[in-house]
């Protein structure tokens, strides 16, 4: 007995309970995704897509830090702008939220369920259309991609658009649905032009449906909607690309380079670049951010600067066309390779290292992985197979099937003829026309890879389609359980279960990276500005088995965000511990930049020992060179210091960093002659640099040529106008000359700049007073106060002048406040002790001197300056003693007193 096909309002009911799981686990993965270190800071294409889509709504191209410009405006599309299209509407209406991109993905993910349960029902029934749509709301991989910010779930959802839309015009042969399958062909292709493949199936198909109804010539009307639809989708795109750079390139410009990638000695069938475009990039990066790099480097090779992204792209297809020409073996090999890679049981890298993102996130990690889904397709697929040709055999000319049960295990045979036209003229869609259709879209789109290359992204817009096919064998399965054939439920089961067998063999062996997972998080957490995230994931990166680049990169992004310690850790897992497998300069750049960063980490030794390594690989490395000089000069080898800063200023003339030390540590060694000839090459290699000019005037000021030291000191303020310490410093040369005027111009200039500058503070009021203005000179003291209390300098300045000036209790106050403030400002203690001196308080200069003693026990003079105390106190074995110690430390000074 027939048993009834499952009711409308059941089928209904079922529906809903299956969408509201798949919502469930999508908010589920939405709840944990928000924290992961790239919901913001995208990665690869998905970062790229996302600048562009930004700077189309804001007019602003500026370039992220650390980015190389993709030249977006002034150059054919690279890779298809579609996604970009998209985005930049979504954040439109939304505000540039992140979490918008994804909401809108699950609403396409739900909607993909529900046209691919109407597609299953269209061609099944209601039962295989439920199936269908389970296995799509808990495949984990639909619910990771609608988490991306990226076009796989849009692919997901045009598919069985394109599918229902050709099965309508099919029914009706209205020119509208060949016209909006134009559409759906058309803003897939602006996304990824492959479906393009597809075409000709299409138009052959529907030439197949007017030919069988007897209409042939009506075909050119379907064609002209499909292909005018699709070509006024792309038109726009066309024109934009040739009115920016006077190239004609319908869509993008990366097949030639995802050819020459897929096809070459370099080529291992999912690998997304080639050691050759990187070293045509030329800066040790490879994304499509560095593209115009990639061409710059090809027109250098070529012999033309000036070589266009479209040349560009016919070059490499050139080059990949020419290799496969010449290793027929080695193409045939690699094809044979993607084919199978394709079907791979692990996810193959991509723009992520999918398979580790399965591994991490709930409640991806619990749902079944791909050879799930391709075990039920495959069976499904071989039971469809079966049964077509078994039916092909049992229809009779009329459409109607001439044997076999109307019950659930006839289904396909019951919709084999299904679903004439109104017209019931012979036109209509049999099931048999829709899985021609069905299959042609697989087979096209599978084909459409091997020539390139294969990842997890590539075959996951066809998952629903598989998913379509796997229902249909569980259909059948429970369907033999149903009626009691359990010895068929049995062999289909162990043909499922063979099938996962199959699904889990590697005809090629491929492993992801778990290294590369825990490079891309700690990038990702560096460029969202959480570095302590960056660390932990750095360093689990170090367990593994890592690419050179991985710590490299990650090292100098450390050092950059001063995790220096971190850094030099990184970088020495950049070096190979075979060092003939590295070339000496890359190794030499290493070493330098472990020795920057064991010296900013305050590991001395470490950062010497580094950089002798880099200068034993390369001795005229002027970084080394001077970077060992500073530590030197740290080490008080000041002999040494200066022989590294003259090596490294002769090796790099140009080095102003280096020229720049050496006339600083010349400076203070009373060279200052040779101080100005090294600050002089500073200058002279950067003109326009203040700073060096700065330095210049200071030394040439301390030889005495003081004409010079002006005529630089106005060079200074004439490319930085608020550099305070050259108003400064010019006005003491100014006082100096007598020129009072024009010196307290400048430092009242100065103060204007900075009002808390306390160096130019006291030198004006030190000028007021010496002018015999002193209630001037007060009152500009008196006024830094009020601005800093806290100023030390300032107290002890003024309580200097109060002192020479007949005021000693102000001057006690302020030198006390000074010492308050600064227990260990000595010029304030020893100015207080002299107060303390001149007041006949010899007590409190004793406490005051003892102190200082016990801060500088090596100094001779306040040995003796006490014991002179102690002499006047009367204390005569005190102050045997401490001359004592004086003599000690100094046995050939005569000085019997403190200056």
């Amino acid at each position: 007995m027939t048993k009834p096909e499952l009711g409308s309002a059941r089928y209904g009911q079922l529906l809903i309970v299956i969408l509201a799981v798949a919502f469930l686990l999508r908010l589920w993965y939405l709840a944990g995704v928000v924290q992961a270190p790239d919901f913001e800071a995208l990665r690869q294409d998905m970062s790229v897509q996302d600048y562009q889509a930004r700077a189309m709504l804001s007019g602003d191209w500026t370039v992220p830090e650390g980015r190389t410009d993709p030249e977006i405006p002034t150059t054919p599309y690279y890779r298809p702008p579609g996604y970009a299209y998209l985005l930049a509407v979504i954040y439109f209406f939304t505000g540039g939220s992140y979490l918008a991109p994804r909401i809108f993905n699950i609403a396409l993910g739900l909607l993909s369920i529900l046209l691919m349960a109407r597609l299953a029902r269209l061609m099944f029934n209601r039962g295989v259309a439920l199936i269908t749509a389970a296995l799509m709301a808990t495949y984990w991989g639909l619910i990771y991609y609608e988490g991306e910010v990226n076009d796989p779930a849009v692919f997901v959802f045009l598919l069985p658009c394109l599918l229902l839309t050709l099965r309508q015009w099919g029914v009706t042969r209205a020119a509208r649905w060949a016209a909006l399958a134009g559409v759906i062909t058309g803003v897939y292709a602006l996304m990824r032009p492959n479906i393009l493949l597809y075409g000709p199936i299409m138009a052959a198909w529907m030439l197949w449906l007017e030919w069988r109804a007897g209409r042939l010539t009506s075909a050119w009307r379907a064609w002209a909607g499909l292909a005018g639809a699709t070509a006024l989708l792309i038109a726009p795109v066309t024109a934009r690309n040739y009115i920016v750079s006077g190239e004609f390139v319908p869509i993008s410009t990366y097949f030639g380079e995802n050819l020459l990638i897929g096809n070459s000695e370099y080529s291992d069938g999912y690998t997304s670049w080639t050691p050759y475009l990187q070293e045509l990039e030329g800066t040790g990066q490879f994304s499509v951010w560095e593209y115009p790099n990639i061409v710059r480097g090809l027109g250098r090779e070529v012999g033309n600067e000036d070589l266009t992204h479209s040349e560009a792209s016919s070059i490499f297809a050139h080059k990949a066309v020419a290799w496969m020409r010449a290793n027929k073996m080695d193409t045939l090999r690699l094809a044979l390779r993607k084919a199978g890679l394709f079907w791979s049981p692990w996810e193959i890298t991509e723009n992520k290292v999918v398979h580790y993102e399965k591994a991490h996130y709930a409640p991806l990690k619990y749902l079944p992985g791909f050879p799930y889904l391709f075990a039920l397709f495959l069976s499904g697929m071989t039971l469809m197979i079966v049964h077509w040709i078994r039916g092909a055999g049992g229809l009779d000319a009329s459409g109607a099937a001439a044997t076999g049960s109307r019950g659930c295990r006839s289904v396909f045979l019951e919709r084999v003829l299904a679903l004439r036209g109104a017209d019931g003229a012979g036109g209509g869609v049999v099931l048999s026309d829709m899985l021609l259709l069905f299959y042609g879209l697989l087979v096209s789109y599978y084909l459409s890879f091997l020539p390139f290359f294969v990842n997890a992204r590539a075959r996951h817009p066809i998952t629903g389609l598989m998913a379509l096919v796997g229902a249909y064998g569980l259909y059948r399965l429970w369907c033999f359980w149903r009626d009691g054939d359990k010895r068929k439920a049995l062999a289909l089961l162990l043909a499922i279960a063979a099938c996962y067998g199959a699904a889990r063999w590697e005809c090629y062996p491929y492993r992801p990276d778990r290294a590369r997972w825990y490079y891309a998080r700690a990038d990702s957490w560096l460029r969202a500005g959480a570095i302590d995230k960056a660390a932990d994931e750095a360093v689990r990166m170090l367990e593994e088995e890592y690419a050179y680049y991985m710590p490299f990169r990650l090292g100098h992004a450390f050092a950059n965000e001063g995790r220096h310690a971190l850094a030099a850790r990184l970088l020495e897992k950049a070096l190979s511990e075979e060092p003939d497998a590295q070339p000496e300069p890359y190794r030499q750049d290493i070493y330098f930049h472990i020795g920057a960063a064991w010296m900013a980490a305050g590991e001395a030794e470490r950062a010497q020992e580094a950089f002798e390594k880099a200068l034993r690989l390369n001795p005229m490395d002027a970084r080394a060179l001077n970077d060992l000089g500073v530590l030197l000069e740290e080490a008080g080898d000041i002999s040494g210091a200066l022989e590294h800063y003259r090596a490294a200023a002769a090796a790099r003339p140009a080095f102003t960093l280096a020229q720049s030390n050496l006339c600083d540590l010349l400076g203070r060694l009373g060279d200052h002659e040779g101080a100005v000839a090294a600050c002089e090459a500073a200058v002279e290699a950067a003109p326009e640099s203040a700073h060096y000019r700065y330095n210049l005037a200071v030394q040439l000021a301390a030889a005495g040529r003081v004409d010079q030291a002006i005529e630089q000191y106005g060079a200074v303020l004439e490319r930085a106008p608020d550099d305070v310490r050259a108003l400064n410093n010019l006005a003491l040369i100014y006082e100096e000359q007598g020129a009072y005027e024009q010196a307290e111009q400048l430092l009242e200039r100065a103060l204007e700049e900075e009002p808390t500058f306390t160096l130019a503070r006291a030198n004006l009021g030190n000028l007021h007073i010496r002018l015999g203005q002193f209630e001037q000179g007060e009152a500009v003291y008196l006024a830094g106060l009020e601005l800093a209390p806290d100023d030390a300098v300032l107290h002890n300045g003024i309580g200097y002048q109060y002192a020479v000036n007949g005021l000693p209790e102000q001057a006690r106050e302020h030198y006390e406040t000074a010492l308050r403030l600064e227990p260990h400002f000595d010029r304030a203690r020893i100015n207080l002790i002299s107060l303390h001196f001149e007041r006949g308080e010899l007590d409190e200069a004793l406490r005051h001197t003892a102190f200082l003693v016990e801060q500088h026990p090596e100094d001779a003079e306040l040995w003796r300056y006490k014991a002179g105390l102690y002499e006047q106190l009367g204390d005569d074995e005190q102050a045997s003693a401490c001359y004592r110690r004086a003599r000690e430390l100094a046995p050939n000074s005569e000085s019997s007193g403190m200056e």
